[in-house]
């Protein structure tokens, strides 16, 4: 059986991508969402670090070997961070759904208003009203239990140059950008596809959250990339 390991967005657990789960599963997949919860106070390439031991340690428990791991929104860093930290433990493939770092400068405040914006389009774009209600119940809850960790990421979103950690991903990474992104300008994900050593640039249409609203779309990329594996 294939398998997707996810690393979700803000605040974003398993129940956020039950949707996904459902919609790769009908098909002879299986999705992992592992919890990577960091509360300790770290400095961010630490925390990076961290986060990135965490999903080390799943992968092992689970005796994970042959996987593709998918980073959506600010699951980017870690995924990178992982793929940069343990080349013998590599997934197939990588892919990036809209990974976000905002623009050196920019406020906190910034990027939470981005994320407000995002959350709205979530509940409205998600194929359920109740699935889009779930997930953002999910985040507020993990916001809750986890507010250090939330807070962490806000923070290195607006601190932290993802750029640089896209320098030295050694695996095929294909970054999936959704036309409609309100929170970085095109440019950006132009930049990110030309930094990756191996990487791609797909634009698909929808905003930050496409996935929610979309699962079949990013089943059918992935099944093409993948239908020999």
């Amino acid at each position: 059986m294939k398998t997707v390991v996810i690393v979700g967005g803000l605040g974003m657990g398993e129940r956020c991508y039950r949707e996904v789960s459902a919609t790769f599963e009908a098909s002879g997949w299986r999705v992992l969402v592992p919890p990577l919860w960091v509360d300790e106070r770290l400095p961010y390439a630490d925390w990076l670090i961290r986060r990135a031991e965490m999903l080390r340690d799943y992968l092992r428990r689970e005796r994970i070997n042959a996987f593709i791991l998918l980073a959506e929104s600010s699951g980017g860093l870690p995924v990178m961070t992982y793929a940069r930290l343990y080349p013998e433990a590599l997934p197939v493939a990588i892919y990036l759904t809209n990974a976000v770092s905002l623009p050196r400068g920019k406020s906190s405040l910034s990027y939470i208003l981005g994320l407000l914006s995002n959350w709205a389009q979530l509940v409205t774009s998600a194929r359920r009203l109740s699935y889009g209600l779930r997930c953002l119940t999910d985040i507020l809850t993990n916001a809750a239990r986890h507010p250090r960790h939330v807070w962490q990421e806000i923070k290195i979103n607006n601190e932290v140059d993802q750029m640089a950690y896209a320098d030295d991903v050694p695996v095929k990474t294909t970054v999936l950008w959704g036309k409609s992104e309100q929170m970085l300008p095109t440019q950006y994900a132009h930049k990110l596809a030309d930094r990756l050593p191996s990487g791609e640039l797909v634009f698909v249409d929808g905003g930050h959250i496409w996935i929610h609203g979309r699962p079949e779309l990013l089943l059918s990329i992935i099944q093409e990339r993948h239908a020999n594996d």
